[in-house]
């Protein structure tokens, strides 16, 4: 893990496990913990030829958006397998109409909720360059562990698409040790949707466009959150998506207006340089892909110029980028 010192700009190297020693008694962190669905499918033609399909949303039961790798040659009207993890053909996807980016309105059968569906039907959503890797290497792409290992210790609420990776460094044995020095926990639930993970295409970031993801946050985590900003404790964020849900929901949280509720709402929030941070004092993020959303909320918390020193140290020192790699602690 490397650790990053805002005020004296100060670098340092440790195992992720010494976040115990790191991090202080009163501090809070706060969890993201969206389980992730197996949501990716694979669809096959009669002819045998096949791509993957991802759940995206389901619109009514039986009638899903899904994000198909259709190279062009699928077409409305046709009928697509479902492949089982067992190899066998188990249930259908009608192409209803095609939307933009790769989407797709579907009929699916037999109809049965979608998360009952891809329970049974589905694989983890692992990024692709895991998936090309394993291949490369004579592997299967996917594996049954995935559903444990792509999967934070501490998840509850299904619904996302990809995993809220900095967590799943965190083990059970740290998080005891952190209660253990007094460190406390909040936790919120972002669903993690297309708009955390799609490249920026556009050639400003301003003109991209960031797709709308829920989230909530318990009764209980907004009062804890509202009394440990107005003690002045620290407020640590563990990924971006945690980031992202507490910065929508600081107006609500500072006001202290109605602390006795859940507070849900859905954000589309781009946080780039130039963003002012109403929370989030500190963050755990693991290294992330150039031109994403979530390299520029890293700068906005550092800046540019220390965001490039830290990533040229990374670099040097061979640590492990992306959704399996090692992790980056910001704080003050």
């Amino acid at each position: 893990m490397l650790v990053y010192h805002q005020k004296t700009q100060q670098m340092a190297d440790h195992r992720f496990d010494q976040i115990v020693q790191i991090l202080k008694p009163g501090d809070l962190l706060v969890f993201n913990d969206s389980r992730v669905l197996p949501a990716k499918m694979v669809l096959q033609r009669t002819t045998g030829w096949r791509t993957s399909g991802l759940f995206v949303a389901e619109r009514q039961l039986g009638q899903w958006v899904m994000l198909i790798k259709s190279r062009g040659r699928c077409r409305i009207g046709e009928t697509l397998d479902v492949i089982a993890p067992d190899a066998r053909p188990a249930a259908k996807v009608k192409l209803i109409s095609r939307e933009t980016g790769g989407l797709w309105v579907v009929d699916v059968t037999p109809e049965m909720p979608s998360a009952v569906f891809l329970n049974e039907y589905g694989y983890m959503p692992l990024p692709p360059y895991i998936e090309q890797a394993r291949k490369k290497s004579g592997h299967n792409s996917t594996r049954p562990e995935d559903r444990t290992e792509y999967q934070t210790v501490y998840a509850q609420h299904p619904g996302s698409l990809a995993a809220p990776t900095a967590g799943l460094h965190f083990t059970d044995a740290v998080l005891d040790h952190l209660a253990e020095k007094g460190v406390r926990r909040a936790h919120i639930t972002l669903h993690i949707g297309l708009g955390t993970f799609l490249p920026v295409t556009a050639s400003q970031l301003a003109d991209h466009h960031m797709h709308s993801e829920s989230f909530s946050i318990e009764a209980g985590a907004v009062r804890l959150l509202c009394e440990q900003h107005q003690s002045g404790g620290r407020i640590i964020a563990v990924g971006t998506t945690a980031v992202r849900a507490l910065e929508a929901a600081a107006t609500h949280i500072l006001t202290g207006d109605d602390l006795t509720a859940p507070f849900t709402a859905s954000t589309d929030l781009l946080i780039a340089p130039g963003y002012k941070f109403q929370l989030c004092d500190g963050l755990i993020t693991n290294f992330h892909l150039p031109r994403t959303t979530l390299l520029a909320l890293v700068a906005a918390k550092i800046g540019l110029g220390p965001l490039h020193q830290c990533y040229q140290h990374a670099v040097a020192n061979r640590y492990r980028f992306f959704s399996y790699g090692d992790a980056m602690l910001i704080t003050d």
